[in-house]
């Protein structure tokens, strides 16, 4: 999913790699996470109080990408933002999830099914983060 915002690369940057504030963006989550990621660190998205998707901070370089390994225990496989630079201050926001369920169906056949559900959660978050950086 992707969305064109009115504000920098490295302010988008700031707002998407702020896991704790993720809850700002996707309903019903809290995210355990350190102040300050760094690669290597493992992060926990709890959704609705009981959904746990544990990750693991694999690459981060702002203000430009961020990448995250699903571990589980519901979600395997990594999600992304890539940000854009565009003139008069303004970036492109690509946020991107290849996820499935972990278990014993095949990993395509549930990536399938968990294709709608993220990309209305994406499109969902960018909407909120867009009129976030509007409003403020």
């Amino acid at each position: 999913m992707k969305r064109t915002l009115d504000v920098s690369a490295a302010t988008a940057f700031d707002l998407l790699s702020d896991l704790r504030g993720h809850g700002r963006w996707i309903p019903l989550t809290a995210m355990s996470a350190p102040a300050r990621i760094r690669r290597g660190d493992v992060v926990v998205a709890r959704t609705a109080g009981v959904f746990l998707d544990r990750m693991e901070i694999t690459a981060i370089e702002a203000p430009h990408r961020l990448r995250l390994a699903k571990l589980g225990p519901w979600l395997l496989g990594e999600a992304g933002i890539d940000i854009i630079d565009l003139p008069r201050g303004r970036c492109e926001v690509h946020w991107w999830e290849r996820v499935h369920l972990a278990g014993p169906l095949p990993a395509w056949a549930t990536r399938a099914v968990m294709r709608l559900p993220l990309e209305a959660m994406t499109w969902l978050a960018l909407r909120r983060v867009s009129r976030w950086v509007n409003l403020g």
